[in-house]
This record gives structure tokens, C-alpha cells and sequence, in this order.
């Protein structure tokens, strides 16, 4: 078993990624792996009283016969309050009058972003690929317990965790990674694309297939040393069969070309 798990290490030491960017030319992915590994209201008014009718003074009037009760009008007509404060039309403001629908349902999302979404096994992890200076402090002092930094961070594959498998990882570790969204198989396709697996693990797994048509077999991969063509490949020069091939490792364009992460959303950033 020993001589086993030498041969592992062995293994992935020769797979580690070189960064290709310094020469400004294609470096061999299997380079990169290598330099890159260390093991109120108004009141209404009330009307006022209807006043009783007086007689005259001698009990007699001279137009009306003395039998016939006058009718007296009241003295004082009920008034009808009108409002104390006439109502302030409130002058225009700047603001559009046409009133503003909000908005339902989720942001508009790239419809090229939705298609690539359709072509992967398993969720995205959104936490892990938002650039290092965008993380939410609790997210980034996460990540800082996972071992992570800014440069390991934004530079995929870096970091030596990523070599292992989810299984691998310390029970603190996988707690810190589901914090930041990322489960076994999250962390094994997107992280370590199976690299820390032998070939019959893989071959369990049922994603042998998918390193097989990217050029790769058992003795190459468990053993070392004969890397395939792909290795040296950007995404651009792979053929649709491999590029489905590699959608089902969880690499995508930007992923297997290790782009910095602030350059996904700022491509701008990475031009020299």
C-alpha cells in the first residue's frame, strides 16, 4: 500500500499545471502541474339652535290674528364648515410620474452562461469562482481557514488542497469548503477533476471515459510520464468531443485555461 501511494504521489507530482503566461506562448499543462505542486381632520361645527318662538310684548299683532302661532325662521342658519386649510397640491418633483413595476423573478442571465450551465454534471460554485477582492468578509476569513490567499485564490489549482479529493480532506476542511458552497462532488469535479483519484477509482466513478478521450489511459495516468497531446492545449485548440469530454470534469473555458478569476468578468485586466 505504501509503494502504492508513492506511485500516487509520484503521479500527480508529474501532472502538476505550469503557468503559461511569462513567454506569452502555449506552456505545457503538464509544466504548470509541476511547478505548481508542494505536495389629524377637521372638527365639524354643529349647527346652531333653532330658538324658541317669542310672542310680542302686548300678546297682539297687528298683520296676524292673535289666535295664530307664529312661525318663527331661525335666528341663526346652520353653517356647513368648509375645510380650515385648502389641500396643498404638492409641487412636481424630478422623479418620472409614470410609476416603476418592480421587477420579478431572477437577474437576466447571459444566455452563453446558461447554455454552459446545462453542459456541467453538477452545480456551480459560485462562491468559489467570485475573485477574492469581491468575497463577503465571512467568506473570505473561510477561505483564509482553508489555507487560501489572495493569490492562491484567484489562481486555480494552486493551492495544494485542490490535489486532494473531498474524501481526503481533514473533517475541518470539509466543513469549511461546504461553507463556501462546495460538497464531495462539487469539490472533486470543479476542484480536483478526479486528478486524485488512481484510474480504477475512476473507472467506479464512471469518469475514466471522459480522461480517456482527452488522450489518457491507465498506465499514463497512475504511472506517469506519457502525457497526452491535450496537455498542451489551450481550450480553444480542443475538438468538440473533447471539450464535451472535459464540460463532464467540470472544466470549462476559462477554468482550463487558468484564468485568473478577476479576468472572467474583466477581461480587460489580463491584457498585456
Amino acid at each position: 500500500e505504501d509503494i502504492k501511494k508513492e506511485s500516487k504521489k509520484a503521479r500527480k507530482d508529474k501532472k502538476v499545471k505550469e503557468d503559461r503566461v511569462d513567454d506569452g506562448m502555449k506552456k505545457k499543462r503538464k509544466d504548470k502541474k509541476q511547478s505548481d505542486k508542494k505536495g389629524g381632520r377637521n372638527k365639524v361645527a354643529q349647527p346652531a339652535e333653532t330658538l324658541s318662538p317669542s310672542m310680542s310684548d302686548h300678546g297682539a299683532s297687528s298683520t296676524s290674528p292673535t289666535t295664530k302661532p307664529i312661525t318663527p325662521s331661525p335666528t341663526k342658519r346652520p353653517v356647513t364648515p368648509s375645510p380650515t386649510k385648502s389641500p396643498v397640491t404638492p409641487p412636481p418633483t424630478t422623479r418620472p410620474t409614470t410609476p416603476v413595476v418592480p421587477t420579478t423573478g431572477a437577474p437576466t442571465v447571459d444566455p452563453e452562461f446558461l447554455l454552459l450551465l446545462s453542459k456541467l454534471p453538477h452545480a456551480y460554485p459560485y462562491t468559489r469562482f467570485t475573485p477574492w477582492m469581491e468575497l463577503e468578509s465571512s467568506e473570505e476569513a473561510i477561505a483564509t481557514n482553508l489555507g487560501y490567499n489572495e493569490d492562491l485564490w484567484d489562481n486555480l489549482e494552486r493551492h495544494d488542497l485542490e490535489g486532494e479529493i473531498f474524501d481526503d480532506l481533514s473533517s475541518t476542511n470539509k466543513q469549511n469548503a461546504a461553507l463556501l458552497g462546495m460538497d464531495g462532488n462539487i469539490w472533486d469535479c470543479y476542484m480536483n477533476h478526479y486528478g486524485g483519484l488512481y484510474w480504477e477509482d475512476m473507472v467506479a466513478e464512471g469518469v475514466d471515459q471522459y480522461w480517456a478521450k482527452l488522450g489518457w489511459d491507465q498506465e499514463g495516468w497512475d504511472e506517469g510520464g506519457n502525457d497526452p497531446d491535450t496537455e498542451d492545449m489551450y481550450w480553444s485548440d480542443l475538438s468538440e468531443e473533447q471539450k464535451e469530454a472535459a464540460h463532464q470534469l467540470c472544466f470549462f473555458d476559462l477554468s482550463w485555461d487558468w484564468v485568473k478569476l478577476p479576468c472572467w468578468s474583466q477581461p480587460q485586466l489580463c491584457e498585456d
